[in-house]
């Protein structure tokens, strides 16, 4: 195949894929509320990447976390940890319950509609949080394959 031959059918992979992402983009607009849209405006406006996914029935719009909360948040459940594991009956324990307060935490902080807290959440189907935190690790650069290119 000729270099000239390969660049094309590149560009119109890459065409298509652009396009794909245009249709999910207006689908996901078009079924939001106004109150969704308005809070994604208004996080737009502010310099916020915004993300929809759609679990089950449900609507959620969520944000990456960037570098200094992240930071701020594991040290902070790293002191929780050091709590925990002095009150829990084992080591297992503490790290279970850290894990679930972990995803937990994440997840308040970037969702950004419905607003949770950790009462009402508890009240979700139990993959929603686990999914919803694998969602905001993914779009913040966690989990991802790098693209290596050698020049």
């Amino acid at each position: 195949m000729a270099d000239t031959e390969k660049e094309k059918n590149l560009k119109d992979s890459y065409n298509d894929l652009k396009n794909q992402r245009e249709s999910m983009k207006s689908f996901a607009m078009s079924i939001l509320g106004e109150q969704e849209k308005s809070i994604i405006t208004s996080a737009k406006n502010a310099g916020v990447e915004v993300y929809f996914m759609q679990i089950g029935e449900n609507n959620f719009i969520y944000r990456q976390i960037l570098r200094g909360e992240y930071k701020k948040l594991t040290l902070d459940q790293a002191r929780i940890a050091a709590q925990l594991s002095k009150e829990a009956e084992d080591e297992v324990t503490a790290r279970v319950e850290m894990q679930i307060r972990s995803e937990e935490e994440l997840v308040l902080k970037c969702l950004l509609y419905p607003v949770y807290d950790l009462l009402s959440i508890k009240e979700l189907p139990a993959g929603y949080i686990q999914t919803l935190n694998e969602a905001i690790m993914s779009v913040s650069g966690f989990n991802n394959e790098p693209v290596m290119i050698k020049l």
